[in-house]
């Protein structure tokens, strides 16, 4: 087996040079989720970001000494269930890390397909490969440094950076996000079919539990058109 790159020192350093808010810290396992309050109508100005919400399980997904988890917003790890993201995780070129995203089933066209998502993730290995991606959003912690205290906008940079330098990583993709006009974002995430939105500050740290620095609004027919799924999803 190769063995891992150590990036530990150079993380260290680019981290405690350029991210306000981040702080040496010892790996803190499962970190409770933070939670968006929901609204009718996102709000909107340069102090919001836009994420589409995309048809999946909320999931935290970790990997530390040799070792990949994927957690459920309950603490559940499912890391055995998707053998392939975990895969993913450990060739991360990292040395230990914590996102927070979504795990979503993917068709062959790379379009989301909730429906499918239960039985992938009790289908056999080989049968599921290359359908179960993990959407990540969020960075709380990279290389014995906490994240939580900085800057979204901060976590969102180092984390797009990461991944863009993991093309081999293919089932681990960055989330982007959409300034501005937040009921023009959703009105295109409804039009799509999607779920809706979350709009988050800018400049907001990570808190754990109900917050209103994140607010999730849904497609108004979203729910009902996917009440026994959206049912399943919550109880996870």
């Amino acid at each position: 087996m190769t063995p891992r790159r150590s990036t530990h020192r150079s993380s260290a350093r680019f981290l405690g040079r350029v991210i306000e808010g981040a702080k040496p810290a010892a790996f803190p396992g499962f970190v409770e989720p933070c939670a968006p309050t929901q609204w009718k109508i996102p709000p909107s100005g340069d102090d919001w970001l836009h994420e589409i919400k995309h048809d999946g399980y909320r999931a935290q997904a970790q990997f530390c000494e040799g070792s990949a988890r994927v957690y459920t917003r309950r603490g559940n790890d499912w890391a055995a269930r998707m053998p392939t993201v975990a895969a993913s995780l450990i060739a991360l070129p990292v040395n230990n890390v914590i996102l927070d995203g979504e795990l979503v089933a993917v068709d062959a066209k790379g379009q989301a397909v909730f429906y499918e998502l239960p039985s992938s993730l009790t289908a056999k290995p080989t049968r599921i490969k290359g359908r179960l991606v993990y959407y990540a959003f969020d960075l709380l912690y990279l290389d014995g440094f906490d994240l939580r205290g900085a800057a979204l906008i901060d976590r969102k940079r180092v984390l797009e950076a990461l991944l863009d330098n993991t093309s081999g990583v293919q089932l681990i993709r960055y989330v982007d996000h959409i300034g501005g006009d937040g009921e023009l974002v959703l009105e295109h995430a409804c039009k799509l079919g999607l779920e809706g939105v979350v709009s988050k500050r800018a400049d907001a740290a990570y808190r754990s539990g109900r917050s209103t620095d994140w607010i999730k609004t849904k497609c108004p027919t979203w729910k009902d058109a996917n009440r026994e799924r959206f049912e399943k999803m919550e109880k996870q």
